[in-house]
């Protein structure tokens, strides 16, 4: 696996990438690091501020190097994360929605693509206001986030190159309570609402792959939530972490502490420490507000089983992979009756306060 090294950003150039299969194109406009001029602007001093756990940092988006800046970003891909499956052909983009669909469907709803960049932050849509475009998600990820009375939000559900950011067009309607917002930056394919819904109309394979793709970002969302309520912080943020690490092409990512905390809805200090107990145990690294992934297995064994069951449902809806059931060994019903108990919170490693 290609890993990019993680670095700050001081200077980005501007390029349009086109990639053509058949005849059909699709044009964009993305900023990509230029590695050699990192050293330079440490020198020179540029602006900084420290994060939430007292750590440098430059106010520039943190961005991966690319070996070289003029590759096409749809060649072929090695590594899509937790085993996933393994771009070969160089003329279609990472995401597994667009990769499913038939070549001929493709063919027409790429000329309503547009590759951009996605910053660290940027809103995708907001709460109650008509969305505008859908975006198919290549590296980086999205969070989905409920807003609440008193300024604050919690996280719902994380999108990556598996799915779509606009769901609610989808389901014939063109707005929503949550908001959706840049986690991770990365890239995306972004097409206006009305071409995505007059495509909807009219290519059944696109209709078939997204409605199972709903179907896992649901199980994302219900498992999530009982997560959310049972297991401890150290296991929710290994399942975090292994769900982030899934969908970007590199072992370490952007992440400050304030995101963090409200991806899982608890306070800055309790993220600080559930990290704390990750880093101590050596499976990650965080510092200046990035995580690296150091024991990828290790990771896997904190985390809970939550991660397990998310994934399998997403290999199983959306690549046509069968593996092991995480909950094969679960009773569930007898003669037609759930035997299902009441949860039992597992007792928290970690003073969670508040949060």
């Amino acid at each position: 696996m290609a890993v990019r090294a993680p670095g700050v950003v001081a200077s980005c150039v501007r390029h349009i990438c086109t990639a053509d299969s058949g005849g059909s194109s699709w044009r964009g406009s993305c900023p990509v690091v230029r590695p050699s001029a990192l050293p330079a602007a440490r020198a020179a001093g540029e602006d900084s501020e420290h994060d939430d756990v007292g750590v440098e940092r430059s106010e520039v988006d943190f961005r991966a190097s690319q070996p070289d800046a003029e590759r096409n970003v749809y060649q072929s891909n090695p590594k899509v994360g937790g085993g996933g499956i393994v771009a070969t052909d160089a003329e279609r983009p990472r995401n597994i929605i667009l990769r499913t669909i038939p070549e001929a469907e493709f063919e027409r709803l790429s000329l309503g693509l547009e590759r951009i960049c996605l910053e660290s932050g940027q809103v995708l849509y907001e709460p109650d206001v008509p969305i505008e475009f859908v975006y198919f998600i290549e590296t980086g990820v999205a969070s989905v986030v409920c807003p609440l009375s008193d300024g604050s939000a919690v996280e719902t559900a994380t999108i990556g190159y598996e799915g779509i950011v606009g769901r609610p067009l989808f389901h014939g309607v063109d707005r929503t309570a949550t908001q959706c917002f840049c986690q991770v930056p990365g890239e995306a394919l972004r097409m206006p609402a009305g071409d995505f819904l007059a495509e909807l109309r009219r290519n059944a394979a696109l209709v078939t792959i997204l409605g199972r793709y709903m179907e896992v970002l649901f199980t994302q969302v219900a498992q999530s939530s009982a997560c959310n309520r049972v297991h401890t912080m150290r296991e929710r943020c290994a399942r975090w972490l292994l769900q982030t690490h899934d969908r970007v092409d590199a072992d370490t990512f952007q992440l400050t502490q304030r995101f963090l905390a409200q991806m899982l809805g608890v306070r800055r200090a309790t993220v600080t420490e559930a990290a704390g107990s990750l880093q101590d145990a050596k499976l990650i690294e965080y510092k200046m507000g990035t995580i690296r992934v150091l024991d990828r297995q290790g990771l896997e064994a904190a985390a809970c089983e939550c991660y397990f069951i998310i994934r399998r449902e997403s290999e199983r809806l959306l690549e046509g992979r069968e593996s092991t059931n995480p909950l094969q060994r679960v009773h569930t019903s007898a003669h037609g009756q759930s035997e299902l108990t009441e949860p039992t919170p597992r007792s928290e490693e970690l003073e969670i306060g508040a949060g």
